[in-house]
């Protein structure tokens, strides 16, 4: 007993798994501080709805894709992490939760991930493919908060998600089959 004790004590405290919701928040902070302080306002999005790879590689894709790179990448860690509340209420309604109080920074998050994704799919599919992780990541994050707005939003990362999918390259540039990515 004493020899197992001494083992517990010798052994380095587990730290639980932060929490995804607070390093989201930390990546639409940054997001729209860079959104905020260098760009024109409104943005306008090239529709994802009819993809092309060439309207993300137009302005003002290119810049705005190297500014938010930071907020991408917070995004991109938080989707990685396994831990997700959003437990700050944003009004006095019960049914007003924080993911809903949020639901344009994830629309804004939605369409840079996309937009990157499209934007470097034929020259580094695999940077793509992290993209279309963390998209399905965020979505299985938004799905378990158990509200409204996380199903919807969950289901719109998602489809864009899939959209994505069935654009990854499955032939390489000299014309040969390789296998599909996912």
């Amino acid at each position: 007993v004493a020899a197992a004790c001494r083992l517990n004590l010798a052994a380095p405290a587990q730290r639980p798994s932060p929490n995804a919701a607070i390093i989201y928040r930390k990546a639409f902070a940054e997001m729209a501080e860079v959104l905020r302080t260098h760009t024109d306002d409104p943005i306008s999005y090239p529709s994802v709805r009819n993809p092309n790879t060439a309207a993300y590689r137009q302005a003002p894709w290119p810049l705005l894709l190297q500014q938010t790179a930071v907020a991408r990448s917070l995004f991109m860690q938080a989707a990685s992490t396994a831990l997700c509340k959003f437990d700050k209420p944003n009004g006095k309604l019960p049914l007003k939760d924080e993911v809903q109080g949020r639901v344009s920074n994830f629309v804004t998050m939605r369409a840079l991930l996309v937009g990157h994704a499209w934007s470097v799919l034929e020259t580094q599919p695999g940077a793509a493919l992290a993209d279309v992780e963390a998209l399905f990541a965020c979505a299985r994050h938004l799905e378990i908060q158990n509200g409204l707005w996380g199903s919807i939003l969950a289901t719109n990362l998602a489809d864009e998600a899939l959209l994505l999918c069935d654009s990854l390259p499955t032939t390489s540039s000299d014309g040969s089959s390789k296998e599909p990515l996912l």
